[in-house]
Order: structure tokens, then sequence, then C-alpha cells
């Protein structure tokens, strides 16, 4: 197939390859970050999956470098995550990071898809799915210079001496950090912890069986309290050497010296934040205990009226009623009323003189409901003249 036959029949088929735009929702998304401005909470995985789609849909593959990608490319890719997502203001400065690096990776399985075929024509005849025309074009024009090719002999170099890959899978450390905390939240994960933890696998074995990482249990188990110690002088240093400009080791992809100071101020206000929230939890919680505990000592002195009042052979069905009023309403509602809430007529009663002496016999008649709670209707049947 000549080039002209290629281009008629990309231009044919030019909309099968095009990526499928989805509308942002209604509602923004609540995502959490760390200190370290790394997603985590439950819509970590979705953040991370719908940045590297919109990083692929505003970010072409041709610059062979993140610095030269638009900066219209890059406000555009930075207004659709703000479509989806409510990131904090504190966290914005660090998310490009995160995009280059879900870029980088992207133009990664390009690079393996062109590199199946063996000529440039080839190459953009089998047009990687989701990729504009134009652009993987220009892509398979870069990634074909001499130049291309020596720097991804270098790399491929590179990658073999590496000897701390780390265990975390598409979790990442941030994740990983954070699943940390949740089973130990007493005690935060040192960075060393972190090291240990994300270049180990599941049977507690090390990916690379290197001396150093060995090396760095033992200074543990020697000195417990030597993993909190500061970057420069922590198990990892003592082992690794001090950690240069660059990337800190152990901490994953962003995480330097410099932005860890930048956001020492921000993980404090969320570290004090935390705690705020811990112990306003831990005080409705009390006053939940409290109210429950005050319905029980409620129930258990109903019953004990109930008791009394069947020992007296009242029926308990009258509903005595314990007051809850404060002490000053207490003058004219006593804590345990002097007339049970049943009907008194016809039974038969003594008037009483001041003294006490039996006055008179009379017969009770049924409560007025506008009578005051202490007042009865009587009948003098007989009066004993005394």
């Amino acid at each position: 197939m000549s080039e002209e036959q290629y281009n008629e029949s990309e231009h044919e088929h030019e909309h099968e390859h095009e990526p499928q735009h989805e509308a942002p929702p209604l509602v923004r998304i609540e995502v959490q970050f760390n200190g370290d401005g790394k997603a985590i909470g439950p819509n970590a995985a979705k953040y991370a999956s719908r940045l590297g789609k919109l990083t692929r849909q505003h970010c072409p593959p041709q610059y062979s470098e993140w610095t030269l990608v638009p900066e219209e490319a890059i406000d555009f890719l930075w207004k659709g995550i703000l479509s989806w997502f409510d990131v904090p203001v504190e966290y914005r400065s660090q998310q490009p990071h995160k995009a280059n690096n879900l870029w980088r990776n992207w133009k990664t399985t390009l690079r393996k898809h062109c590199d199946k075929y063996d000529t440039v024509l080839e190459r953009k005849r089998n047009r990687k799915s989701g990729v504009k025309k134009e652009e993987w074009d220009l892509f398979v024009d870069m990634e074909s210079t001499e130049h291309a090719y020596l720097r991804h002999e270098r790399g491929k170099e590179n990658r073999k001496t590496m000897n701390n890959p780390h265990t975390t899978d598409r979790r990442g450390s941030a994740r990983t950090v954070e699943e940390m905390v949740v089973n130990d939240p007493a005690n935060p994960p040192s960075r060393t912890d972190i090291f240990v933890v994300t270049h180990t696998r599941k049977n507690g074995t090390f990916v690379s069986e290197e001396v150093r990482q060995k090396m760095i249990n033992e200074i543990v188990a020697r000195d417990p309290s030597s993993k909190y110690k500061d970057l420069d002088h922590d198990p990892v240093a003592e082992v690794f050497g001090k950690d240069g400009r660059g990337q800190v080791l152990g901490l994953g992809s962003g995480v330097s010296k410099t932005t860890l100071m930048v956001a020492a101020p921000y993980k404090k206000k969320a570290e004090e934040a935390e705690r705020s929230k811990l112990e306003l939890q831990s005080q409705i919680d009390d006053l939940k205990q409290q109210v429950i505990d005050g319905k029980k000592t409620q129930m258990e002195m109903q019953s004990q009226v109930n008791a009394l009042l069947t020992m007296q052979g009242i029926n308990p069905g009258a509903q005595m009623r314990i007051s809850t009023n404060s002490p000053s309403d207490q003058t004219t509602d006593h804590s345990l009323s002097r007339r049970p809430m049943v009907s008194h007529s016809g039974q038969t009663c003594e008037l009483q003189s001041m003294g006490g002496r039996v006055v008179a016999i009379g017969r009770m008649l049924g409560d007025r409901e506008d009578a005051h709670e202490n007042a009865y209707r009587i009948i003098v049947g007989r009066d004993l003249g005394i």
C-alpha cells in the first residue's frame, strides 16, 4: 500500500480511533489528599483514572518532554479535572506532576505498540486506538529518529540495573501508606516503615534480595527509634546515602525534600483538623452514651415505682408520673405524684379535721379534668358531729 492509499484509507476510518469524551457529573466528586498532595480515600482510584483519561485527551503524545506541552493544553486538562472533582486549592499545584507521570506512562505504551512494526509506514497505518491521526503520525515520526532510538536503549539499560523496584502495583505509595495508617492509627508510619512495605512482597521477602535492604531491617531491630530520625539520618539514609535534590527514596514519585518542606504547613493543618474531628466524634459518642444511660436509669426507676405500687395494691398501669423538672419546678410537681391517674368514683372516704380527727364519712365522685391534681369531689354521707 502506497502512502497515498494509506492516507485515503485512514480518512475513511478516521473516527473509529478517536477518543470518546464523557460528560462530567452534575455534582463534583469529593476527593481527599494526603500531605504530599497525592489522592487517597475511597475516590482515589476514580480520580487517578479520570486524570489519566483527561491527560490523554488534552495532552498530545508528539512532544518529547512534558515542559513542551502547550500551556493551553494544560489549562484544558485542569479545567476538565475541576469539572469532575472538588480539588482543594492547597493541593492543586501538585497535580500537574501526577499528570506528567501518567502522560509518560501512556507514551511508553504507545512506544511499545510502535515497536511491533518495522517501518514508519506500518506504524502509521496501525494507529493506536484513542489517538488522533495527526497526533499519531507526529508521534511516530518523533519515535522513528536515531535520537529517540538511543534514548530508548539507555532507558532499557537503566531499568536492568534497578535494584529497588516497588511492589505497590496500581495502588501507589500514597494509598499503601493510607492503609498503614488505618491499620495502626496510633503509630504513623515512618519513611523506613514505608520503604520496607513498598519494597516487600506479600510473603515478606524483598523483591531484590540486596544486602542493603536487609541492613535496614537489622538497624531497626537494633534501634527501633532510629526509624523516626530525620530524612538525612534514618536507616534508609544510613544505608542508601542522603537524598539529593530530586526524589526522596521510598516516598513515591514527585516527593522531594523541597515538596516536603512546602507541604509541611498544610500537612500540619490537615493533622490538626483530623485530631479535632476525632475529638468532636468522641464527644458526640459520649453524649449518645449519656442519653442511653439516662434512658436506662429512667426505665429502672419506673420499674421500681411499679413494684412499689403493686405492693400497695395499686395497678401499675395507672402510670405514676416521674418528674424530670428542675428542683425549682418541684414545688408544684412532686417527683412522685400523690394522685394516681385512675378513677376514684364511688370509693368511701373519711374526712379529717386539721387535728387529724375523723369528722365525717363521704363518697368520692368521678375526677374532674379541670380540678387540681390533689383535689377531689366528695359527697358527705354522714356527719359524725365531732
